[in-house]
């Protein structure tokens, strides 16, 4: 009786699975690292969308085109920073009572 070792699977690829393979874990990368740039420049799209109206407004209104930009801006830095704050304040007075 002849005894048989263990049967030997080989696996082989192809050159252009190996490309195939390759080529879409380079994509997954590039898209990783591409993804954040992308998101600051549509979030940079939609306030200069938001903003627009509002500077135009202004310069209906005689004012001039930088001097407007720079007020919508500053009025929305102070708004942020007074919701900030009054939040900040709520959240503080309710964690240490």
């Amino acid at each position: 009786m002849t005894t048989t070792g263990p049967a030997v699977v080989r696996i082989e690829l192809s050159l252009k699975s190996l490309l195939i393979v390759l080529a879409l874990l380079a994509g997954l990368w590039l898209l990783l690292h591409v993804v954040p740039a992308l998101m600051v420049l549509v979030m940079a799209m939609m306030l200069t969308g938001a903003l627009h109206p509002l500077v135009t407004w202004l310069e209906r209104r005689k004012v001039g085109r930088v001097f407007a930009i720079s007020t919508v801006f500053g009025a929305g830095a102070v708004l942020t920073l007074v919701t900030c704050a009054c939040c900040t304040g709520c959240i503080f007075n309710d964690f240490y009572m």
